[in-house]
């Protein structure tokens, strides 16, 4: 009984979280897809929490910019972004695009988890060693 209830609140969460951002045109959308995207994908603790440092010449790493970041990082000369959430219809990927779109940035979206495989938007796929490996070496997929 209890793993029933359990299950229900899961799925009736995860329905509510994937309900928003799915078009930051719309104004109405766009409001609704900023709250999502500061409170239920923390972006309110990002605004003050960058994460941002330089991890060799010309490569940097993050947490999750918001929009006013990608444009400093624009003016600093970075020129691509490689985003390791993946493309998704959420809030989040949708003000990344935009972003990059209208600042002339390169996206690369790549899912990765912490405990398996990275995947690669044509489908190719290899543990997160190997996909660290080829960006030492300035690969940028395998094979």
């Amino acid at each position: 009984m209890f793993g029933k209830l359990r299950n229900s609140f899961k799925q009736k969460e995860r329905a509510f979280r994937t309900s928003f951002g799915r078009d930051i045109t719309d104004p109405d959308e766009r409001r609704k897809s900023l709250w999502h995207f500061n409170w239920l994908d923390h972006g309110i603790l990002r605004k003050h929490w960058h994460n941002f440092q330089q991890i060799a010449p010309s490569v940097y790493r993050s947490n999750h910019p918001d929009p006013k970041r990608f444009q400093r990082y624009a003016k600093m000369g970075i020129k691509s972004i490689l985003n390791l959430r993946g493309s998704a219809p959420q809030s989040h990927y949708l003000f990344e695009v935009e972003s990059c779109t209208q600042l002339g940035l390169h996206l690369v979206d790549i899912k990765t988890w912490s405990f398996s495989v990275v995947v690669f938007n044509d489908g190719h796929a290899a543990y997160p060693a190997d996909f660290f490996r080829c960006l030492q070496f300035g690969a940028h997929a395998p094979g």
